[in-house]
């Protein structure tokens, strides 16, 4: 729905939608974060999510000439193609 990415691109949204998803899924702690940190990063353990997260919304070019990165458009974008695709 574009939730997600609208949260991040304002300044503490991630907060704010972590929370919301919590409310609404009635979870919090570890029972909120950790399917979560899973779903974005594929990791159980790391760097905090909403600073990956913010990162990753950079506009192209914003880490410097010759780094390179896949937007989270992008990558959100392929993650609803492959899921439609299962």
């Amino acid at each position: 729905s574009g939730e997600l990415q609208a949260a991040i691109a304002e300044d503490g949204g991630f907060k704010k939608w972590i929370k919301a998803l919590g409310k609404a899924q009635a979870r919090k702690g570890k029972r909120l974060f950790m399917p979560v940190r899973i779903a974005l990063t594929g990791r159980m353990q790391g760097p905090d999510v909403g600073e990956q997260l913010s990162m990753l919304a950079l506009e192209d070019n914003s880490l410097g000439d010759g780094v390179e990165y896949v937007p989270l458009a992008d990558r959100i974008e392929a993650l609803r193609k492959w899921s439609a695709a299962q």
